[in-house]
């Protein structure tokens, strides 16, 4: 969740949650469909988190995986996969890849048949999507109003409980006229803002983590008492060269999270 689980890694967490997918448990794609394929079945799993919010209790996540769309998916998966996640009205959506199946084409599918989920929705891309056409399948994953992580994090209010609070120094002279209005408006991640308004690069970043006491106003923020425990993360994040071009520090609070970094695995 948020910042937390930056990297968290779609393996690890197809390994920990239910799956619902176009393309079944093994995450196959069938050759060709035929009139004997099944559609999806959702699995319901509850976890048991100690320590867990109580804004959080009864947490729903819906979460969607190897839609697959395209002329091989069998027909109607896609849209049948989304009803169901609808039906279980949750309170979060995350769709975790492989969107596409084998043509840069089927970009059009992702655009016609992956629209109205209901609820927040967080997507990450996967192999099948990289492999083809990532900047397309990003895209029309915006298109229908999801948020789409690539290298990058995000931070989430559910049930009004913050999970992190970040604050992030940029050098001046690097960034000239950059403006609150622009990382609001932002049509991707705020690494790719930089390379395209900037031309700059994040090549690789480096993190140190440590403990933290919450101040008052970090404690304000994020709904703790002043004085509680948190985990301080700085990350640098570096262009070319080894050129230091952000501070990210991010506070967190650990009593229902866990901070896991997987960076530049799929």
């Amino acid at each position: 969740m948020g910042r937390v689980s930056e990297g968290f890694g779609r393996r690890r967490f197809l390994k920990g949650a239910a799956v619902l997918g176009a393309a079944g448990a093994t995450g196959a794609l069938p050759a060709v469909a035929s009139a004997g394929d099944r559609l999806p079945e959702a699995e319901r799993v509850t976890f048991s988190v100690p320590g867990l919010d109580p804004a959080h209790d009864g947490l729903r996540v819906a979460q969607l995986s190897d839609l697959h769309v395209g002329p091989r998916a069998v027909p109607g998966a896609a849209r049948a996969a989304i009803e169901q996640a609808n039906a279980f009205e949750p309170d979060l959506v995350v769709l975790t890849g492989d969107y596409l199946s084998h043509r840069r084409s089927d970009v059009a599918d992702v655009r016609e048949h992956l629209g109205g989920l209901r609820g927040p929705v967080l997507a990450v891309l996967g192999n099948h999507d990289v492999w083809l056409d990532p900047a397309g399948a990003a895209a029309a994953l915006r298109g229908h109003g999801y948020e789409v992580l690539e290298n990058a994090w995000t931070s989430l209010r559910l049930r009004g409980a913050p999970v992190v609070l970040d604050g992030i120094t940029l050098p001046a002279e690097r960034f000239p006229r950059l403006s609150e209005k622009m990382f609001r408006e932002r049509d991707s991640t705020i690494y790719q803002l930089y390379q395209e308004r900037y031309g700059i690069n994040v090549v690789r970043s480096a993190e140190r983590l440590s403990a933290a006491l919450a101040d008052r106003p970090s404690a304000k923020l994020l709904g703790v008492a002043a004085g509680a425990p948190l985990l301080r993360i700085r990350r640098t994040a570096l262009t070319y060269h080894n050129v230091p071009v952000e501070l990210r520090t991010s506070l967190v609070n650990t009593a229902e999270h866990e901070y896991f970094s997987d960076l530049g695995k799929n």
